[in-house]
């Protein structure tokens, strides 16, 4: 398997691969390597949300068995180096679903406050929670005028 991307600096080496999701084959995640030159450290990241909560994700275990890795990875971010944010990741799944279906996908994201529940009355804190509502509408909508 080949990266479709190299980056090569006199610290580090980045080669990024694309892995088809397996829950939604129109996505393709992004798998990234940071090799540090010095230490021979590897530092691999993936954009899929499993990756994001619970630092394991089948895109990375798939990589290196096709790369035959022995070395130990070490999963944390390097320095300036980011990925999708929640807002961002939605949109890239909409934009997918809108050119396949010939459609607009509205994504409306609101602020809601969680409620205290019962059984605990002296929690004072309510934290935020994110939603986002996805709206799609077909050109058979009146109310939008047909992609061109």
């Amino acid at each position: 398997m080949e990266p479709y991307s190299t980056e090569q600096g006199h610290e580090w080496c980045t080669k990024l691969y694309k892995v088809q999701s397996r829950s939604d084959p129109g996505i393709e995640h992004t798998v990234s390597y940071h090799n540090n030159l010095e230490t021979d450290e590897i530092f691999v990241e993936c954009d899929c949300k499993g990756y994001q909560y619970n630092h394991k994700c089948w895109h990375i275990e798939k990589i290196r068995n096709e790369l035959k890795i022995e070395t130990k990875i070490i999963h944390r971010r390097p320095k300036n180096y980011s990925f999708l944010n929640d807002k961002e990741y939605y949109r890239k799944r909409a934009n997918i679903v809108e050119e396949l279906k010939d459609c607009e996908i509205k994504l409306v994201y609101t602020d809601q406050t969680n409620f205290v529940a019962p059984d605990k009355p002296n929690k004072k804190k309510c934290a935020p929670l994110r939603k986002y509502i996805i709206n799609i509408q077909t050109p058979a909508d009146p109310c939008v005028p047909k992609k061109t």
